[in-house]
């Protein structure tokens, strides 16, 4: 189900980032080519999705052709792209060193681009590209993410925030920005209480409640580098403007403290 405020509602300024092209793609960070007959008799590739997949225990049943003899951490796929040619020659397999993307002990992941981090451990993924920028995950555990040109402040404990620009320019020039927050929703009546699940603790649904959803407010201040701003326009679900809010001026970067019952901001 993705018709609901919190993911629907978060499709704009994705949609918008990813159809112009903002987030730079990345060659392969690992490219495998494997035989037909490695196929046909289930040899392991250099990577897997699977959580049981070891390298080191699995090797034995790798292609003795392939120039990846210990196999490549899963972690890979967060790093760039990991591509798989059938029918190919397993010599010519390839993946880049990954030690400079990944910090396992402080579970820290940088995407060969330098545009994704993700810190794993606290639930937290920052994008800062050019033209988007933003985090998401568990806020307020970081209270403060600094960007290349916003600086973003939360202190919800689960929040998406995005700024883009909409004019196809970077964030710091751009005479069009849209700003986005979502947080977490429930159905009104929601109610859980806590259980044991395959002998850990977790929670058990007792109602899923009814309409309408039920919002956490956003609490969210954002600074931007970028002078030519002077306005901010909330809009509505539908897109459609709503009201102005004020803007700030300080050391040389525009602020806005986000409405807290709103989805988009337009800063102009």
């Amino acid at each position: 189900m993705c018709a609901t405020p919190m993911l629907m509602g978060q499709w704009p300024a994705a949609a918008l980032m990813y159809r112009l092209g903002y987030i730079e793609q990345a060659e392969p960070v690992v490219y495998e080519q494997r035989s037909l007959d490695d196929l046909w008799h289930r040899r392991m590739p250099i990577i897997a999705e699977d959580a049981g997949y070891d390298p080191n225990r699995d090797k034995d049943n790798m292609s003795k052709e392939s120039n990846v003899k210990d196999g490549v951490n899963p972690l890979a796929y967060f790093v760039g792209p990991v591509v798989v040619k059938y029918g190919g020659d397993p010599s010519k397999s390839r993946a880049v060193d990954l030690s400079p993307y990944l910090q396992e002990d402080k579970k820290l992941i940088r995407s060969i681009t330098g545009q994704l981090t993700m810190d794993y451990g606290r639930g937290l993924c920052m994008l800062n590209a050019p033209k988007a920028q933003g985090v998401t995950g568990f806020l307020k555990k970081g209270r403060t993410f600094k960007c290349a040109d916003v600086e973003i402040q939360s202190g919800n404990d689960y929040a998406t925030v995005l700024v883009v620009a909409m004019d196809d320019k970077p964030l710091k020039s751009s005479g069009k920005i849209l700003v986005q927050v979502g947080t977490t929703e429930r159905p009104l009546g929601w109610k859980t209480r806590p259980a044991q699940v395959n002998g850990r603790a977790g929670e058990e649904v007792m109602s899923f409640g009814r309409a309408p959803w039920m919002i956490v407010n956003g609490d969210v201040t954002l600074a931007l580098k970028n002078m030519k701003i002077t306005k901010a326009r909330v809009l509505d679900a539908n897109g459609m403007p709503v009201k102005e809010v004020p803007l700030a001026t300080s050391a040389g970067r525009k602020t806005l403290k986000f409405p807290a019952d709103a989805l988009y901001v337009v800063l102009e």
